[in-house]
């Protein structure tokens, strides 16, 4: 019987491999690519509630962190500003659909909603775990930081009901 090949064994020590090295699995970059992995299954899970543009939106999301993960590693791919770029792009059509803001929202809505919400505030982790790494690639930062504000836009997008934003200061909120 063939033995599966997910069972390597090599990191029963706390250590695991990236591109050809080893590393300590309570390394920064350990727990920033774990991050970016938890980006990714909330993603995947986002998916099952979106429409289909969207969700075409969110897999080339989902390949793009596996090409922000594997830079990062050390890998040859290249991530520039056309990342943030094609982001860019997809918060102003976003944005045409929900205007503008004065106040903190809320997450909350719908399922959807808040699950983008969820996924946000991961990339917003995931973003302050990248600055703890030396010699980060700047488009990866930037990338990083206008993905969280995507998923703001597209949060607000999804939410069923109006924004319900913070009333600075009030004990209760009616």
């Amino acid at each position: 019987m063939k033995k599966c090949p997910y069972v390597t064994k090599t990191g029963d020590k706390g250590k695991t491999s990236i591109i050809g090295k080893r590393a300590d699995k309570n390394s920064t970059i350990i727990q920033f690519l774990g991050s970016l992995d938890e980006v990714n299954c909330y993603i995947g899970m986002v998916r099952n509630y979106a429409d289909s543009n969207l969700t075409n939106i969110l897999i080339t999301i989902q390949n793009q962190l596996l090409n922000v993960g594997a830079n990062v590693s050390g890998s040859e791919i290249i991530i520039n500003e056309k990342y943030t770029e094609w982001v860019e792009e997809h918060i102003e059509h976003f944005y045409q659909s929900v205007g503008e803001t004065h106040n903190f929202v809320l997450p909350g809505g719908s399922i959807l909603s808040s699950f983008i919400h969820i996924t946000r505030a991961i990339i917003r982790r995931s973003e302050t775990l990248l600055w703890s790494l030396e010699n980060i690639n700047p488009h990866v930062a930037t990338y990083m930081n206008r993905l969280s504000d995507l998923f703001f836009v597209l949060g607000r997008f999804t939410n069923e009901q109006e924004d319900i934003v913070w009333k600075v200061g009030q004990l209760n909120y009616e």
